[in-house]
């Protein structure tokens, strides 16, 4: 009996034995470790998806071919079809995206993700058919490269701002977005860098980060682990064709501060100290003897003619502005985004070893004339003659009753257009069979009272030179 039972230990310690070599070993911290972020990105990308939208975009913008001269080449307009990504910031259908993304369009369709969630494990696919609808500008920022759209809907899903001076380096990112076209593609990445500058002379600082980009990735959202957008993606460097794993966004902070302006007022109001400015680099230091190789130069002053005692002058170097140490552009852009246009500043420069104080009252910036910007190409197509005129830019001098100037300006003409009179650039459209024109709205309403057949004229002034253009309306 004894020995029978001393067998029966054995075998149940052998038993015993062999099951807990059959089970699995305990799990390792790095496994679970891992198991969590492994969930937590599943929930970070259902949280932020619904939000993210795709957008595709129709309109003209400058191209030709490799033997066109530069100037011909920005005067010749061709249809391009281009996407990119948004974000959803608003319930009401508010969308943030890159200005580049939108510029130059004449329709933009922004699509919507349908699904409340994630695909089923059934094997359902990624391929959905998407909500679509028609998507108008509020308003833009060319300098920060931020765009407002509007699509009516309500009740949408968004993502929240962070502020993005939070951000540490090292931290996990995450951008999600339509890369070459491919909507919903998530990369996870870290913070390079913080704020990074990538030219000297650059309006503002980016962050940087390793999360994949491609074309199509602009205006996607850089999101923190908590799905809230911490920047805005908006390019990546490309050395010799290839990506190089560097891609930047617009901070948050940006982003934001150009959403609530436009929501507000329209338009972003950059107040100007009434001179250009320019990074100093270490060549540049050396060669003019400035105190330091880093900071902001002015490199010319519409005022220098004015006394020196009261203005600023090209070759000062800004120490401080309003109290706070001039570090860089970027900064200074920054603080000036801050001020109004109207207010009085205090401006410390060296100027020639010496230090001045100035008072500077701030002026509005002096933006350039973008005669195809979305909203004015509309206002200037003249389809029926393939361009983009302009309209009257004065009045008859001279004259008591203020009569518009006569003709319209040829601005551009479309590359694709099937319209047989050969205009130029630069042509200036002085009467349509013998009746003066003075708008575009006036000649696009004529041209719509003939039709194919019909016989038209068109006085032309060209390089200073009066001649006529004749062909039928097709």
């Amino acid at each position: 009996m004894k020995r029978f039972i001393q067998v029966g230990s054995a075998a149940a310690a052998l038993f015993l034995s062999l099951t807990v070599y059959a089970q699995a070993p305990p799990e390792s911290p790095t496994v679970s470790a891992l198991q969590g972020l492994n969930s937590s990105l599943e929930q970070l990308t259902r949280k932020i998806t619904p939000a993210v939208v795709h957008i595709e975009v129709v309109g003209y913008g400058s191209s030709g071919n490799d033997n066109e001269d530069d100037q011909t080449r920005n005067q010749t307009l061709m249809k391009e079809r281009g996407s990119g990504s948004g974000v959803i910031v608003d319930p009401d259908g508010y969308i943030v995206t890159a200005y580049h993304v939108i510029e130059g369009a004449r329709r933009i369709r922004v699509e919507l993700d349908p699904r409340p969630h994630f695909t089923s494990p059934n094997g359902d696919s990624d391929d959905y058919m998407p909500k679509s609808m028609d998507a108008t500008i509020v308003g833009t920022f060319k300098d920060a490269d931020v765009a407002v759209l509007k699509i009516d809907s309500k009740n949408l899903p968004v993502i929240s701002f962070s502020p993005s001076d939070s951000l540490k380096q090292g931290q996990l990112v995450a951008a999600l977005g339509s890369p070459e076209g491919l909507r919903n593609s998530l990369s996870l990445g870290v913070v390079s860098a913080v704020a990074r500058q990538v030219e000297p002379d650059d309006y503002m600082t980016y962050i940087q980060t390793d999360a994949s980009q491609a074309p199509g990735s602009s205006g996607a959202p850089l999101v923190n682990i908590q799905g809230e957008m911490v920047g805005m993606t908006v390019f990546s460097l490309v050395d010799r064709g290839r990506r190089e794993g560097l891609g930047f966004a617009v901070p948050s902070q940006m982003v934001k501060l150009v959403y609530d302006r436009i929501r507000k007022s329209g338009g972003v109001s950059r107040p100007y100290l009434r001179v250009e400015i320019q990074g100093i680099t270490p060549t540049l230091a050396t060669a003019l003897r400035l105190p330091s190789d880093s900071g902001v130069i002015i490199a010319g002053a519409a005022n220098e003619s004015s006394s020196e005692k009261d203005s600023l002058q090209a070759g000062d170097v800004l120490l401080s502005f309003d109290g706070t140490r001039v570090r860089n552009v970027p900064q200074l852009n920054w603080a000036l985004l801050h001020k109004r246009v109207g207010d009085l500043v205090t401006v410390e420069v060296w100027r020639r070893s010496k230090t001045l104080a100035l008072d500077i009252s701030l002026a509005e910036t002096p933006d350039a004339a973008d005669s195809l910007s979305p909203i004015r190409f509309e206002e200037n197509l003249v389809a029926k003659l393939g361009i983009v005129g302009s309209a009257p830019r004065g009045r008859v001098e001279g004259t008591e009753t203020g009569t518009p100037e006569p003709g319209v300006t040829v601005v551009a003409r479309l590359r694709e257009s099937d319209v047989q009179p050969e205009l130029v650039a630069g042509d200036v459209i002085c009467s349509l069979n013998a009746v003066p024109i003075t708008s575009v709205t006036q000649l696009r309403q004529m041209l719509d009272g003939y039709k194919p057949g019909d016989a038209i004229a068109l006085h032309v002034i060209r390089k200073g030179k009066p001649m006529y253009v004749a062909f039928e309306i097709d």
